[in-house]
């Protein structure tokens, strides 16, 4: 069955869906097997600190658009953009990233932005036409982008594309590098500027019949925190098509199966599971199946094991998992526990319906 269509609620059913979530992460990891009472506390600590940071998130852009609903005009515009922007964002963060770990960094990415969103506003000269200007177009790309990428996340992966990436056989890295040759990008892609990377990645969203998301470039002031949202989340759309028709669903879900009869494991015997069901090639390599675990949630289950976080950020930035070739030791010997993942998106679909029953 196809995920439901991904429902945007407003900042305040945000709420109740951020604890949810939280409520049924807490329950889950009281019942993981993990290697003593201070590592499931630190999970339960963690999922805790994601769901405050969605709260303070929120609240921050309320007081903003409350602050300047009687101000200047073009001001008062910024201030509901900014607003409108994080709301999207914190969609985005809630119903599809189901690792808490990885939810805890992309709210951080999220966070940073919005202070400097609002730091930027707070201080602006509203007599200064270009700097408002500019302010006013930054934060229309990114509300506009994330709208775009929530509303895109479970539109389907075209069958020609998706036929193509399994015939072909092609890497994450391979197909990367592909787009990135189409826009004539030199070099590895760890070193292309922040604003070309997100250009490629982009691209194989628009490729794969997911639709064209359009990001101009933002000002140098907010483009370092900006972009690293936005690459973050077209990563993970990427990640999403990349993974959409291969074997990879079935391995992961295999292994934390077998994990889970055991009572937990590490990521590094995690991966040595998923690749002993079949996986063949540089798809199967030991980095990129932890990776998946990580971020594809495992087909209704997530990996506990915020450590490898870090991998994950590396592949984003490096757009290839093909010369990330080992764990590190703190890694693949993490303790790991397969948890059932609170379906966040099923979530707000149900408290949408709330709202439309009223």
């Amino acid at each position: 069955m196809a995920d439901p269509d991904p429902f945007i609620l407003n900042d305040e059913e945000l709420v109740k869906l951020a604890k949810v979530v939280y409520k049924q992460e807490a329950e889950a990891a009281k019942h993981c097997k993990c290697n003593s009472e201070v590592e499931r506390s630190n999970c339960i600590r963690e999922t805790k600190v994601c769901y405050n940071t969605v709260l303070g998130l929120l609240d921050s852009v309320r007081q903003l658009k409350k602050e300047y609903e009687d101000k200047d005009k073009d001001l008062s515009s910024i201030a509901n953009d900014i607003f409108s922007y994080v709301v999207y964002t914190a969609n985005s963060a809630v119903q599809f990233v189901s690792n808490y770990g990885l939810r805890k960094r992309y709210l951080d990415k999220i966070k940073e932005n919005a202070n400097a969103l609002i730091k930027a506003l707070q201080e602006i000269d509203p007599n200064n036409v270009v700097n408002v200007r500019r302010l006013a177009k930054d934060a229309i790309t990114f509300r506009n982008a994330m709208l775009e990428y929530v509303r895109q996340k479970n539109r389907p992966v075209s069958r020609y594309f998706a036929k193509w990436l399994k015939d072909t056989g092609l890497s994450f890295g391979t197909l990367v590098k592909r787009y990135q040759n189409k826009l004539n990008f030199q070099g590895p892609f760890r070193n292309l500027e922040d604003a070309q990377k997100l250009q490629v990645y982009n691209n194989i969203i628009k490729a794969s019949g997911r639709g064209r998301i359009t990001v101009n470039q933002v000002s140098k002031a907010l483009g370092a925190t900006g972009m690293a949202v936005l690459i973050f989340t077209a990563a993970t759309a990427v990640w999403d098509v990349f993974t959409s028709d291969n074997k990879l669903q079935a391995a992961t879900k295999n292994a934390a199966q077998v994990l889970g009869v055991v009572g937990g494991g590490t990521l590094g015997e995690f991966a040595a599971t998923a690749l002993a069901t079949g996986l063949l090639g540089a798809v199967a390599s030991p980095v990129f199946v932890v990776v998946a675990g990580i971020v594809g949630g495992i087909a209704g289950s997530y990996i506990l094991g915020k450590f490898a976080v870090s991998l994950v950020d590396k592949v984003f930035a490096w757009g290839e998992t093909d010369t990330v070739t080992h764990m590190p030791d703190e890694i693949c010997m993490h303790q790991c526990c397969v948890a059932p993942a609170p379906a966040g998106n099923v979530l707000a679909r149900s408290i949408a319906q709330r709202r439309d029953e009223l």
